[in-house]
Protein backbone atom coordinates (compact mmCIF):
# COMPACT_ATOMS: atom_id res chain seq x y z
CA UNK A 1 0.00 0.00 0.00
CA UNK A 2 1.51 3.47 -1.04
CA UNK A 3 1.77 5.91 1.50
CA UNK A 4 -0.59 8.13 -0.22
CA UNK A 5 -3.24 5.80 0.15
CA UNK A 6 -2.19 5.20 3.54
CA UNK A 7 -3.15 8.89 4.28
CA UNK A 8 -6.41 8.68 2.47
CA UNK A 9 -7.35 5.96 4.49
CA UNK A 10 -6.04 8.00 7.34
CA UNK A 11 -7.85 11.34 6.40
CA UNK A 12 -11.51 9.06 6.25
CA UNK A 13 -10.67 7.37 9.47
CA UNK A 14 -10.71 10.17 11.54
CA UNK A 15 -12.60 11.98 8.98
CA UNK A 16 -15.63 9.44 11.00
CA UNK A 17 -15.37 10.69 14.53
CA UNK A 18 -15.55 14.22 13.45
CA UNK A 19 -11.71 14.99 13.26
CA UNK A 20 -11.05 17.90 11.12
CA UNK A 21 -8.23 18.69 8.89
CA UNK A 22 -7.76 22.54 9.10
CA UNK A 23 -4.10 21.49 6.75
CA UNK A 24 -4.21 19.76 3.94
CA UNK A 25 -3.08 16.09 5.30
CA UNK A 26 0.34 15.62 3.14
CA UNK A 27 1.53 19.34 4.50
CA UNK A 28 0.76 18.90 7.71
CA UNK A 29 2.33 15.20 7.21
CA UNK A 30 5.69 16.40 6.31
CA UNK A 31 5.92 18.90 9.12
CA UNK A 32 4.86 16.18 11.58
CA UNK A 33 7.82 14.14 10.41
CA UNK A 34 10.14 17.49 11.29
CA UNK A 35 9.25 17.50 14.96
CA UNK A 36 11.66 17.43 17.52
CA UNK A 37 9.53 19.17 20.41
CA UNK A 38 6.30 18.58 22.23
CA UNK A 39 4.71 21.26 23.79
CA UNK A 40 1.40 20.74 25.93
CA UNK A 41 -1.34 23.12 27.62
CA UNK A 42 -2.78 21.14 30.65
CA UNK A 43 -6.67 22.59 31.12
CA UNK A 44 -8.40 21.19 28.69
CA UNK A 45 -6.02 19.16 26.63
CA UNK A 46 -5.18 16.52 29.41
CA UNK A 47 -8.73 16.98 31.48
CA UNK A 48 -12.17 18.57 30.45
CA UNK A 49 -11.12 21.88 32.88
CA UNK A 50 -12.65 21.06 35.94
CA UNK A 51 -10.15 21.60 39.13
CA UNK A 52 -9.82 22.34 43.00
CA UNK A 53 -9.14 24.90 45.09
CA UNK A 54 -5.86 24.12 45.00
CA UNK A 55 -5.47 24.02 41.52
CA UNK A 56 -5.78 20.38 41.18
CA UNK A 57 -6.81 18.62 38.39
CA UNK A 58 -6.93 14.95 37.14
CA UNK A 59 -5.57 13.36 33.52
CA UNK A 60 -6.74 10.40 31.77
CA UNK A 61 -4.26 7.15 31.55
CA UNK A 62 -5.94 6.50 28.23
CA UNK A 63 -4.43 9.88 26.88
CA UNK A 64 -0.94 9.47 28.66
CA UNK A 65 -0.56 6.16 26.97
CA UNK A 66 -1.39 8.64 23.44
CA UNK A 67 1.38 10.83 24.21
CA UNK A 68 4.18 8.21 25.76
CA UNK A 69 3.49 6.14 22.31
CA UNK A 70 3.93 9.51 20.11
CA UNK A 71 7.24 10.45 22.25
CA UNK A 72 8.19 6.82 21.19
CA UNK A 73 7.16 7.17 17.83
CA UNK A 74 9.36 10.04 17.19
CA UNK A 75 12.15 7.93 19.23
CA UNK A 76 12.07 5.23 16.36
CA UNK A 77 11.77 8.50 13.82
CA UNK A 78 14.72 10.28 14.77
CA UNK A 79 17.08 8.36 16.94
CA UNK A 80 16.17 10.73 20.25
CA UNK A 81 13.41 11.34 22.57
CA UNK A 82 11.52 14.79 21.43
CA UNK A 83 11.66 16.99 23.75
CA UNK A 84 8.16 17.02 25.93
CA UNK A 85 6.61 20.15 27.74
CA UNK A 86 3.68 21.49 29.75
CA UNK A 87 3.14 25.01 29.42
CA UNK A 88 -0.02 26.21 32.23
CA UNK A 89 -0.90 29.61 33.37
CA UNK A 90 -1.96 28.14 36.61
CA UNK A 91 0.77 26.69 39.80
CA UNK A 92 -1.18 22.79 39.19
CA UNK A 93 0.10 20.17 41.08
CA UNK A 94 -1.53 17.81 38.86
CA UNK A 95 0.90 18.46 36.18
CA UNK A 96 4.15 18.55 38.37
CA UNK A 97 2.76 15.20 39.56
CA UNK A 98 2.00 13.52 35.45
CA UNK A 99 5.85 15.41 34.08
CA UNK A 100 7.40 14.00 36.95
CA UNK A 101 5.37 10.28 36.56
CA UNK A 102 6.54 10.83 33.10
CA UNK A 103 9.75 11.99 32.76
CA UNK A 104 8.99 15.34 30.18
CA UNK A 105 11.48 17.84 30.05
CA UNK A 106 10.32 20.79 32.15
CA UNK A 107 6.81 22.45 33.13
CA UNK A 108 6.41 25.96 32.71
CA UNK A 109 4.04 26.94 35.45
CA UNK A 110 2.45 30.41 35.98
CA UNK A 111 2.93 31.42 32.42
CA UNK A 112 0.02 33.66 31.34
CA UNK A 113 1.93 35.13 27.96
CA UNK A 114 2.93 31.35 26.37
CA UNK A 115 5.33 32.32 23.65
CA UNK A 116 7.68 33.63 26.47
CA UNK A 117 7.61 29.97 27.53
CA UNK A 118 8.01 28.98 23.82
CA UNK A 119 10.78 31.37 23.24
CA UNK A 120 13.05 29.79 26.49
CA UNK A 121 12.44 26.05 25.37
CA UNK A 122 13.66 26.87 21.59
CA UNK A 123 16.48 28.87 23.14
CA UNK A 124 17.26 25.78 25.33
CA UNK A 125 17.35 23.30 23.17
CA UNK A 126 18.80 25.05 20.32
CA UNK A 127 15.57 23.90 18.08
CA UNK A 128 13.72 26.30 15.43
CA UNK A 129 9.51 26.95 16.55
CA UNK A 130 9.12 24.89 12.85
CA UNK A 131 10.36 21.60 14.57
CA UNK A 132 7.82 22.13 17.81
CA UNK A 133 4.53 20.49 18.31
CA UNK A 134 1.73 22.58 19.91
CA UNK A 135 -1.76 20.74 21.45
CA UNK A 136 -4.16 23.41 23.10
CA UNK A 137 -7.57 24.38 23.14
CA UNK A 138 -8.73 27.77 23.85
CA UNK A 139 -7.96 31.51 23.37
CA UNK A 140 -5.05 32.04 25.95
CA UNK A 141 -3.17 29.34 23.61
CA UNK A 142 -3.63 31.32 20.02
CA UNK A 143 -0.11 33.60 20.22
CA UNK A 144 1.25 30.06 20.11
CA UNK A 145 -0.28 28.67 17.48
CA UNK A 146 0.62 31.33 15.54
CA UNK A 147 4.51 30.29 15.44
CA UNK A 148 5.14 26.32 16.14
CA UNK A 149 5.70 23.58 13.60
CA UNK A 150 2.19 21.94 13.65
CA UNK A 151 -0.89 22.49 15.99
CA UNK A 152 -3.87 21.11 17.49
CA UNK A 153 -6.56 21.77 18.88
CA UNK A 154 -8.85 19.94 21.51
CA UNK A 155 -12.53 20.21 19.81
CA UNK A 156 -15.18 21.08 21.72
CA UNK A 157 -19.00 21.55 20.71
CA UNK A 158 -19.45 24.31 23.11
CA UNK A 159 -18.26 27.21 21.42
CA UNK A 160 -18.41 27.00 17.18
CA UNK A 161 -17.59 30.30 17.03
CA UNK A 162 -14.55 29.94 18.51
CA UNK A 163 -13.81 26.86 16.60
CA UNK A 164 -14.80 28.75 13.56
CA UNK A 165 -12.47 31.96 14.00
CA UNK A 166 -9.25 29.02 14.71
CA UNK A 167 -10.47 27.33 11.04
CA UNK A 168 -10.90 30.77 9.15
CA UNK A 169 -7.30 31.93 10.41
CA UNK A 170 -5.82 29.17 10.31
CA UNK A 171 -4.78 28.83 13.67
CA UNK A 172 -5.08 24.87 13.79
CA UNK A 173 -3.53 22.29 11.92
CA UNK A 174 -5.86 19.63 13.66
CA UNK A 175 -9.21 20.02 15.25
CA UNK A 176 -10.42 16.83 17.23
CA UNK A 177 -13.55 15.46 16.89
CA UNK A 178 -13.25 14.11 20.63
CA UNK A 179 -13.34 16.63 23.66
CA UNK A 180 -10.62 16.16 26.14
CA UNK A 181 -13.51 14.60 28.19
CA UNK A 182 -13.57 11.77 25.79
CA UNK A 183 -9.68 10.92 24.86
CA UNK A 184 -9.22 14.20 22.51
CA UNK A 185 -5.65 14.19 23.01
CA UNK A 186 -5.29 10.26 22.47
CA UNK A 187 -7.01 11.24 19.10
CA UNK A 188 -4.46 13.75 18.43
CA UNK A 189 -1.30 12.14 19.43
CA UNK A 190 -2.68 8.96 17.98
CA UNK A 191 -2.95 10.69 14.00
CA UNK A 192 0.50 12.05 14.63
CA UNK A 193 1.69 9.10 14.85
CA UNK A 194 -0.37 7.49 12.43
CA UNK A 195 1.23 10.80 10.08
CA UNK A 196 4.39 9.37 10.62
CA UNK A 197 4.05 6.60 9.49
CA UNK A 198 5.17 4.83 12.44
CA UNK A 199 1.81 3.71 14.17
CA UNK A 200 1.79 -0.34 13.71
CA UNK A 201 5.46 -0.38 14.22
CA UNK A 202 5.45 1.41 17.03
CA UNK A 203 2.78 -0.11 19.00
CA UNK A 204 3.93 -4.01 18.31
CA UNK A 205 7.44 -2.51 19.36
CA UNK A 206 5.53 -1.42 22.46
CA UNK A 207 3.68 -4.52 22.86
CA UNK A 208 6.82 -6.64 23.24
CA UNK A 209 8.45 -4.31 25.70
CA UNK A 210 11.61 -5.18 24.81
CA UNK A 211 14.86 -4.31 22.06
CA UNK A 212 14.24 -0.76 20.60
CA UNK A 213 11.48 -0.01 23.16
CA UNK A 214 12.90 -0.96 26.35
CA UNK A 215 16.31 1.15 25.25
CA UNK A 216 13.87 4.17 24.63
CA UNK A 217 12.16 3.35 28.45
CA UNK A 218 15.14 3.32 29.84
CA UNK A 219 16.56 6.57 27.87
CA UNK A 220 13.09 8.06 28.96
CA UNK A 221 13.33 7.44 33.03
CA UNK A 222 16.55 9.13 33.05
CA UNK A 223 15.63 12.31 32.11
CA UNK A 224 14.77 14.79 35.06
CA UNK A 225 11.90 17.24 35.16
CA UNK A 226 12.99 21.60 35.36
CA UNK A 227 10.62 23.94 36.79
CA UNK A 228 9.89 27.34 35.31
CA UNK A 229 7.68 30.45 35.90
CA UNK A 230 8.20 34.06 35.47
CA UNK A 231 10.06 36.52 37.47
CA UNK A 232 10.14 40.33 36.62
CA UNK A 233 9.42 39.30 32.99
CA UNK A 234 12.50 36.60 32.83
CA UNK A 235 11.73 32.90 32.93
CA UNK A 236 13.17 31.75 35.64
CA UNK A 237 13.70 27.70 37.24
CA UNK A 238 12.48 27.47 40.59
CA UNK A 239 11.46 24.57 42.81
CA UNK A 240 7.60 23.51 42.40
Amino acid sequence: MTEKIILQKLVQLYASIGGLFVATPDDLQARCKSTKALIFDWDGVFHAGEKGSGGESTFNEIDSMGVNLLRFALYLLHGEIPKSYIVTGEMNPTARAYAIREHFDGVYVGIKKKPIAVTHICEQTALETHQTAFFFDDILDLEVAKTVGTRWMIGKNAYPLFTEYVKQNQLADYITGNSPGSHGLREATELFTGLLGQFENTLEKRIAFEGEYETYWNLRNSLETHFFTINNGEVVSFAF
